[in-house]
């Protein structure tokens, strides 16, 4: 974790906090570790901490439960949680508030719920999936049925055309910057989700799998 931090000039000690969307192993399979060496919150709902405490031994002493709806306040940026449709235990996503400006993170959802849409309006940047794209998971002969049917499923992922057209209904004039993430290796590519998002005419980055990359835009509060 160090060196992949280092990749982006972060020393383990800058970190203050971690939240933890759900339980999936891309996502936890390092928390054991770091929360022996870290006596810091980490922040996960009740249903992702009894998953998380299944396959871990993570210090009780660490673990801040949250609930969607809630937030948490660091001087003048404020972390809110919010419900996701993943096949998880009580899955979040979140949005982080600062002033006027807002940055979204949704990854791992089988679709965006009315109440994430309607806070995700106009803001400056937004991380999003963008996992498959149809034709290609449907046609791809390595996938089963069933695992095809998970992914494309309300508890699954979002596909290049759900991404694209709840971006088309969100994104607004002060929006900077879109990232997409958690591609598939094997049912998508970097030029499909061009091409399915050429019309949004904003600033985009694909992120690459297993890369920790460091996000800034400039706040008009600066």
């Amino acid at each position: 974790m160090k060196s992949k931090l280092a990749e982006i000039s972060v020393e383990l000690e800058e970190i203050s906090s971690v939240v933890i969307g759900h339980e999936h192993i891309d996502h936890v399979k390092g928390l054991q570790t770091f929360s022996k060496n870290m006596q810091i919150p980490i922040y996960l709902s009740n249903g992702t901490w009894q998953a998380v405490d299944e396959k871990f031994t993570i210090k009780d002493e660490n673990i801040k439960i949250i609930k969607s709806g809630e937030q948490l306040n660091y001087d003048d940026l404020i972390l809110k949680f919010h419900t996701t449709s993943h096949d998880a235990n009580e899955p979040l996503a979140f949005s982080f508030h600062y002033f006027e400006d807002k940055y979204i993170h949704i990854t791992d959802t089988g679709y965006v719920t009315d109440n994430l849409e309607k806070i995700s309006q106009n803001a400056n940047l937004y991380l999003i999936e963008s996992n498959y794209e149809d034709d290609v998971i449907i046609q791809n002969p390595k996938y089963p049925f069933l695992t095809k049917k998970r992914i494309i499923s309300e508890k699954g992922h979002l596909s290049n055309m759900q991404c694209n057209a709840y971006l088309k209904k969100v994104v607004g004039d002060k929006t900077k910057l879109i990232c997409f993430a958690h591609l598939s290796e094997n049912n998508n590519t970097d030029e499909l989700v061009d091409l399915e998002n050429k019309k949004i005419e904003v600033e985009k980055v694909i992120f690459q799998k297993d890369k920790i990359v460091e996000v800034e835009y400039a706040s008009e509060n600066n």
